[in-house]
């Protein structure tokens, strides 16, 4: 973890995690000045969710190691309007290695108070959540066939405990991946990505707008 001035040279640094092996995928700067960072500790079958808090000088307060007896991964975190956490990334759900996009809210310790899996394929991921106007989430994601009915981009909107109002893949193209997402002021979402390429195609920076209701 690196702290720059305006000009971008470091004030200082951290190395959080420990030896076993320890990303870190998005950081969030909390009310009180802090920071949060949410990825992953551990490697392969061990891997899991791993949320770090921190004070205005980078210093650990408490981190929570989260996941279940099989492998997850952290991806995105924000602080929420109650002063906890929300979390998204992806859990498998079974033997077979079938992916879930996992869904996480905390309280302003870390504490899980609920968690949501959604999907059940070979790359199910969340990359990105929000807190939206109405006090729901909504991620941006990847989603295979078996979980939404077409490939691609995965735009989920859940109310305020996790439950899935809706979901949509507007870009409908296997390999997308919708890696942010804002809701914007009409109340419609933006979200911006990359496509799978393929064919020889690296891909490109894509950008989908859409309605309220993921349209």
């Amino acid at each position: 973890m690196v702290k720059t001035d305006a000009f971008g040279d470091s004030t200082w640094s951290k190395t959080l995690g420990d030896t076993s092996g320890s990303c870190g995928c998005t950081v969030w700067q909390t009310t009180d000045g802090g920071y949060v960072i949410v990825g992953n500790i551990g490697y392969t079958d061990t891997l899991h969710m791993y949320l770090v808090k921190t004070d205005a000088s980078g210093n650990k307060l408490w981190d929570r190691v989260l996941g279940g007896t099989g492998w997850s991964g952290g991806q995105c975190v924000q602080q929420t309007t109650d002063g906890g956490y929300i979390l998204v990334g992806v859990t498998n759900v079974d033997a077979d290695g079938r992916e879930a996009v996992w869904l996480v809210k905390t309280d302003s310790s870390g504490n899980p108070v609920w968690s949501r899996t959604f999907g059940g394929g070979s790359e199910n991921v969340g990359y990105w959540v929000q807190q939206t106007a109405d006090g729901g989430y909504v991620i941006a994601g990847q989603v295979d066939s078996r979980g939404a009915g077409s490939p691609g981009v995965w735009l989920i909107k859940t109310d305020a405990l996790g439950n899935r109002l809706w979901s949509r893949t507007p870009s409908g193209h296997a390999g997308d991946r919708g890696r942010c997402v804002q809701q914007t002021a009409d109340g419609g979402y933006v979200v911006a990505g990359n496509t799978g390429g393929g064919g020889g195609d690296l891909g490109n920076i894509l950008l989908i707008k859409t309605d309220a209701d993921g349209n």
